[in-house]
């Protein structure tokens, strides 16, 4: 019942109406790890079909996480995972949203908070700012961007952000924790009121880096 209400949740915020479907996972002998769109454009290649885009859902512990993906459909008009997962799942849970058409650009995962911890709803607004940066890249091949190097130093520091904040989490801090920056005030009463502003100027200086050729 709880696991309904967390995809209930991430539903909400996806604003799709399609259904949540279970399908078969059958990998490809060409099919490689994070590169649906690609094994996918092979499989066609090879035995017809057609492209088919949604959202594969993972629940964990902190969160309950939509990554965009994009599966097979057959002739029969039947929906197939090609692509392997970290966990050899023989599912994957899916829901379909051909509206979102992958044009070569990273698409971010969505995210929903599945514990009472507010300090999860503070690491999500990492990971989503971190989505949004990595947009400011060019890719080379379904494997590599490239990445302007002060980009990549500023992402990089925002990836030792991310990686600050699950670990706390873990720990078991809560916003009324001491700040992980030892300011010696609680979170709630410093970086939580100072991480809007830091990643507005983040996405500022981003931008102007990108577009200063």
């Amino acid at each position: 019942m709880l696991q309904d209400l967390k995809i209930q949740k991430l539903i909400s915020k996806l604003q799709i109406s399609s259904k949540p479907q279970l399908l078969p996972v059958k990998v490809e002998s060409f099919s490689m790890f994070l590169n649906c769109y690609g094994n996918v454009e092979q499989k066609i290649k090879k035995d017809g079909g057609r492209i088919r885009y949604g959202w594969q859902i993972h629940l964990k512990e902190l969160l309950c996480e939509a990554e965009h993906h994009a599966v097979w459909e057959n002739e029969k008009g039947q929906l197939i995972c090609i692509t392997p997962n970290q966990d050899n799942k023989e599912q994957i849970l899916f829901f379909l949203d051909d509206e979102k058409v992958w044009e070569g650009k990273n698409i971010g995962n969505v995210r929903v908070n599945a514990t009472n911890n507010e300090l999860v709803d503070e690491f999500i607004k990492v990971c989503d700012a971190l989505d949004v940066l990595y947009n400011f890249s060019n890719r080379v091949n379904d494997f590599e961007l490239k990445i302007k190097p002060d980009i990549a130093k500023i992402i990089a520091d925002f990836e030792y952000t991310k990686n600050v904040y699950y670990t706390r989490i873990v720990y078991g801090d809560t916003i009324n924790s001491p700040c992980f920056c030892k300011s010696g005030k609680t979170y709630s009463n410093c970086h939580k009121i100072a991480l809007p502003s830091l990643i507005e100027q983040y996405m500022i200086d981003v931008k102007r880096i990108y577009e200063n050729n």
